[in-house]
């Protein structure tokens, strides 16, 4: 057979030169597209998946790759539900906040006010986060396998080692009752004076406040370590109790609410409170009914909502002794660990109704009119 060395070349250069030029193109046409929506979908899957696992760095990290590839100006109106960036900008400042890297949820925030000015949502978010930064400017901290206190100040190191103390106390008693560990770190706030009202705008009555993070004003505490002891417990319960419960991200790549009535959140951390499972200290409550009947109980369904918003002290009383009681009355007539299957439920579920008929096979308003046979 006869052969032609330099045809064959020739001809063997033009095939490469023709790879290199569709490969080329193809790069530009990436370029030029983006992933398609379907693909950013995924990756929001996947930070929900991450987020429900509790890997919040790894969620983070793709999270930041969304934004890297996401859709550029020109672009966003492919995105059927907003802009990508914006997404996942809110759930950066969310993980980050939560971990208390606040310098990194300020610039996210301010990501997305430079897009939407008016974001009231996004606008609070900042500006509480910008009051704890300036606030906890000079704080230090301690930490231990499962909490790290931040506090001003190092002159009561006995305080601070009796609240880690309490809390790995508390993280082992809830446990084991609920058969539930949190895997994320607690972060927990000591102020010694007004910095606890500054940060948290929390009303005149409030002894503690968890809000992702557990915050406690100590001053007073010092030498009456019985009160500070039940509040470290209290609001433990409602970081665990945001733990067994966390519902990820939704769709619209927000981090999706707990679906826990406040009434609920309340009675359990007042029932894991030492000797709150015994506490009758109801007397508000008893009196009414005694006097009224039912007509005096706030029915549960308007005590879902946070109680922060309520002003009257003898309101407040009554909510909270009514919270305290329908978890006594639950776990007395259907067993702690129905209550833990209800908290469960709670998860995946829409709302109580939901949560209730499948943890307890009866309906909320059966539970409801249960329980109130039970106060006569």
């Amino acid at each position: 057979m006869v052969r032609f060395p330099k045809a064959e070349i020739a001809f063997s250069s033009a095939v490469l030169l023709l790879i290199a030029f569709l490969i080329l193109t193809h790069s530009v046409a990436l370029a030029a597209d983006p992933p398609t929506d379907i693909s950013y979908e995924a990756l929001y899957d996947k930070v929900s998946r991450l987020i429900s696992l509790h890997k919040e760095n790894e969620a983070i990290k793709t999270l930041n790759e969304i934004i890297k590839i996401a859709p550029n100006d020109s672009q966003e109106k492919r995105a059927p539900q907003g802009s990508y960036p914006l997404r996942a900008y809110a759930l950066l400042g969310d993980l980050y906040y939560k971990q208390d890297q606040l310098p990194e949820a300020i610039f996210a925030w301010n990501k997305i006010l430079e897009k939407e000015p008016t974001n009231a949502k996004i606008q609070a978010l900042l500006e509480k986060a910008q009051r704890e930064q300036k606030t906890h400017t000079t704080f230090t901290h301690e930490s231990t396998r499962h909490f790290t206190i931040k506090f001003e100040g190092a002159e009561n190191r006995g305080l601070y080692k009796f609240v880690l103390d309490t809390l790995e106390t508390a993280y082992g008693e809830v446990g084991r009752a609920l058969l539930f560990y949190p895997t994320e770190e607690v972060i927990v706030f000591l102020y010694t004076g007004q910095e606890f009202f500054d940060v948290t705008r929390a009303p005149s009555w409030s002894g503690g406040v968890f809000d992702g993070k557990m915050r406690i004003p100590t001053k007073g505490f010092e030498t009456q370590t019985d009160p500070l002891r039940r509040i470290l417990f209290h609001e433990y319960v409602h970081a665990v109790i945001q733990q067994m419960t966390d519902r990820g991200v939704a769709k619209t790549g927000e981090t999706m609410n707990s679906s826990v009535p406040v009434w609920l959140h309340e009675g359990v951390a007042q029932y894991f409170e030492p000797f709150g499972s015994k506490n009758e200290g109801r007397g508000m409550l008893k009196a009414l009914v005694q006097q009224k009947g039912k007509e005096g109980i706030i029915p549960l369904s308007q005590l879902q909502g946070s109680f922060m918003g309520i002003n009257d002290p003898l309101t407040v009383r009554l909510a909270y002794e009514e919270s305290l009681s329908a978890v006594q009355f639950l776990v007395g007539r259907f067993g702690i660990w129905r209550l833990k299957m209800l908290l469960e439920d709670l998860a995946v579920k829409q709302d109580i109704e939901e949560a209730m008929q499948s943890a307890l096979l009866i309906s909320y308003k059966e539970f409801e009119s249960r329980w109130l046979e039970g106060l006569e």
